[in-house]
């Protein structure tokens, strides 16, 4: 049976914590939902998760006063026996930094009577910080090495992250709301079953549909690497020309996902380096772990313990130098004269690209155009 007690549960990240695996879960199974007492309101998002695509989910509904005013009517749910739940990590970040937007969601619900519980998930430190890293790369917003990213702090936002949870924390205690925060390491296999049982309380075996592939695959450090020169490249062009439209980033992006095996991005750290990192944030993992609400603690892995892929001077295996190559071949083709911009960074690109003088790289270069 469904839960008795009306419930607004809002889940709210962080990234990087399976957030559009469960939003594809919740817009499949969101009739089946409706039978055990929970309503997930449909969203524009939700196309593109019933085709396995991440998004953003349905949170976004929260951020609409009228949207809200609705909910005061209780006109904007088909059903107003059931409890309600929300999914957007974007607003972890959105309603931490605005406190009227906050209280105008937490007293919505209070005074229909609805039990409201934010959850999020947390996850390993420096698995957590370089899938974050990845994904701005992947997404052309970085061209900072991981590292870089981790010290320098005009680049860096794990700190920000990090103070977000403590925040969150915070307004709990002082805002009269149930937080829930669980670690995704432990629950990565099952984390839709997990959400379902430990959030949603559905305690009966589920029969929903459950997608079979990685919803937002990571990629590996030389995947990194090689759209990290792009971007670079790229970079040094006009203020006018936007890195999103780049044909060559979103070809040889689209290339590597792909051809990429990877599940999760390694490091590329010396142990010095590991020792930095460590102690710049061990203060503020320890106060996270500190408070009652983590029952799941954060934990920060020892080098030792760590996968670590160390890759001088750029040494491509023969197999990504053929992605590479063919890829960026493929896009010059589909360039027309006035790309001159994505031309050059793609001439730049095959320039730095050093390998160990191998064979296969040697007949690569040979054969790419010399003048672009």
């Amino acid at each position: 049976m469904a839960n008795l007690q009306k419930s607004a549960v809002i889940h709210i990240g962080h990234p990087k914590t399976g957030s559009s695996f469960l939003q594809v879960c919740f817009a499949k199974n969101a009739n089946a939902l409706n039978q055990y007492g929970w309503n997930y309101p449909n969203h524009p998002n939700s196309k593109e998760a019933l085709k396995d695509l991440p998004t953003t989910g349905n949170g976004s509904l929260l951020l609409d006063e009228n949207y809200l005013l609705n909910i005061s009517n209780l006109g904007s749910f088909n059903d107003k026996s059931l409890s309600v739940f929300y999914s957007d990590e974007t607003l972890c970040m959105t309603l931490s930094n605005n406190k009227q937007k906050r209280e105008l969601i937490i007293n919505t619900f209070k005074e229909l009577g609805f039990r409201l519980v934010f959850v999020m998930y947390t996850r390993n430190f420096f698995e957590h910080s370089l899938s974050a890293w990845g994904q701005t790369i992947k997404n052309g917003n970085a061209t900072d090495s991981y590292y870089k990213r981790m010290i320098n702090p005009q680049s860096n936002n794990e700190y920000i992250i990090h103070e977000r949870i403590l925040k969150w924390i915070k307004f709990s205690n002082e805002e009269d709301f149930d937080l829930k925060i669980f670690n995704y390491d432990k629950h990565a296999n099952n984390l839709f079953d997990h959400f379902c049982k430990n959030i949603l309380k559905i305690q009966e075996n589920l029969s929903f549909q459950i997608p079979n592939k990685i919803i937002n695959k990571s990629l590996g450090a030389d995947d990194h690497e090689i759209l990290r020169l792009l971007k670079s490249s790229l970079s040094k062009f006009p203020v006018k020309y936007k890195l999103k439209d780049s044909k060559t980033f979103k070809h040889l992006k689209k290339t590597l996902l792909k051809n990429s095996a990877e599940t999760s991005a390694l490091a590329s750290l010396t142990k010095s380096q590991h020792e930095e990192i460590i102690d710049k944030y061990t203060k503020i993992i320890s106060d996270i772990n500190k408070s009652e609400i983590i029952n799941e603690k954060i934990s920060l892995t020892e080098y030792e313990n760590l996968k670590v892929e160390q890759k001088p001077n750029l040494i491509f295996s023969d197999n990504k130098l053929e992605i590479i190559f063919k890829s960026l071949s493929e896009t010059l083709k589909k360039l027309g004269p006035d790309d001159v911009y994505e031309k050059n960074a793609i001439q730049d690109v095959v320039k730095i690209i050093k390998t160990n003088s191998s064979e296969r790289y040697q007949k690569l270069i040979k054969n790419f155009p010399a003048n672009i």
